[in-house]
């Protein structure tokens, strides 16, 4: 996992945050994970709530797991890229 998050952290620099979280748990070594999907709806901006719509996830596996508990905001957005060769076999 460290080396992973090593490799990561060149590729993507600054904004690769969080270290890889290891932890103690009853005499046993435990990886601590988490994702940016949600963010406590407890204190979290309400007028910066977005809806996770159905391209997002079609068979509502998030909004079941957000619950009443979490919601997904502007600081969880995530974004996709795709790289891919132009006809000048330059990449865009």
């Amino acid at each position: 996992m460290a080396r992973i998050c090593a490799i990561f952290k060149r590729a993507i620099g600054a904004q690769l945050h969080d270290e890889a979280g290891f932890s103690q748990e009853d005499g046993f070594v435990a990886i601590d994970a988490s994702n940016r999907y949600f963010s406590l709806r407890v204190g979290s901006n309400q007028e910066a709530e977005c809806a996770i719509t159905d391209d997002i996830d079609p068979k509502g596996f998030l909004r079941k797991a957000a619950g009443t508990t979490y919601v997904h905001t502007d600081e969880n957005k995530v974004c996709y890229f795709e790289m891919y060769e132009d006809d000048t076999g330059g990449t865009r």
